[in-house]
């Protein structure tokens, strides 16, 4: 036995990845979502301008490849003419070395230009990035389950950083039962056991379960000032959907071994005897009450 509270079995909780102020809200708690709808727009334009201004670099960086080809082969064929004389030793040495030099720093200057266009490139390529982080859609159908945010607030985030939390989408048709077991009784659990739920929001109902996963390590709290109570989770699938909320409480007996074929008689109707005993000696019969009340004990 164990007890513990519901949740989702499959919950998002969505973060803003960029800084801004909230536009566009247009859902709210307990509304239902499917897959690709709109939850939340930041204001963009920050981030348009700063993509315009990537834009803007790129084609500059381009215009600066074409100059810095340009100026390389310029500087090839001058290292040709310049070759042909120096052969023929219609020039010096240090004339020649000087135009060589040249020609190498062109074709450098065309390698470095080339960077900078792929460095642009990557410029821009992040700046689409952030303006498409400031539109956040549905990842899952599903339900608002927790609303953090208003309109008209503002939020923060930075590229891998986690932001603010703006809301949870949860799957509300999938729940499941996170119950705390003592470490005597948990090595006896395996995934797969069944088990019957109690959840206290209704009484006169017991709910199936099937368990999915038992911790391997353990949750210590403090008892008192001295001991410690060791815990172990274990999590139950519920086989009924969409009739529990997340965090309702719960008391799950988990069935750890069973027997069929087997004669069962109220407990009201066992007793015990002394050997020897007849059915009517008093003593027996105290005796027999004794021995039966510490046994239900």
């Amino acid at each position: 036995t164990g007890s513990g509270i519901l949740q989702q079995v499959v919950q998002v909780k969505i973060s803003s990845e960029v800084a801004g102020e909230i536009i566009e809200l247009p859902v709210k708690e307990g509304q239902a979502v499917r897959k690709g709808d709109l939850l939340v727009r930041v204001k963009p334009a920050l981030y348009a301008a700063a993509l315009r201004s990537q834009e803007a670099s790129l084609k500059s960086a381009e215009a600066d490849v074409l100059t810095a080809e340009a100026n390389a082969r310029k500087a090839e064929a001058e290292l040709k003419r310049n070759e042909d004389l120096f052969s023929r030793q219609r020039i010096c040495g240090s004339l020649y070395d000087e135009v060589r030099t040249g020609a190498e720093v062109a074709r450098a200057g065309a390698i470095a230009s080339a960077q900078r266009v792929e460095m642009a490139r990557a410029g821009l390529k992040r700046s689409q990035e952030d303006l498409a982080r400031t539109t956040i859609f549905s990842p899952i159908d599903g339900t608002v389950s927790k609303l953090n945010s208003e309109l008209g607030e503002r939020v923060s985030g930075m590229g891998m950083m986690a932001g603010t939390e703006i809301m949870t989408v949860a799957d509300l048709g999938e729940m499941e039962a996170r119950v705390e077991v003592g470490e005597i009784d948990v090595v006896l659990i395996r995934p797969g056991f069944t088990a019957r739920l109690d959840v206290d929001s209704f009484k006169d109902r017991k709910f199936e379960g099937r368990v999915t996963q038992v911790a391997r390590s353990a949750k210590t709290a403090a008892v008192g000032t001295q001991q410690e109570s060791t815990k172990f989770e274990v999590r139950i699938r519920m086989a009924d959907k969409g009739l529990c909320l997340p965090g309702m409480s719960v008391t799950a007996d988990i069935e750890t071994r069973y027997r069929t074929n087997v004669l069962t008689v109220p407990i009201q109707a066992v007793t015990t005897r002394l050997p020897g005993s007849k059915a009517g000696d008093p003593a027996a019969k105290k005796d027999a009450k004794t021995e039966a009340a510490e046994a239900e004990e």
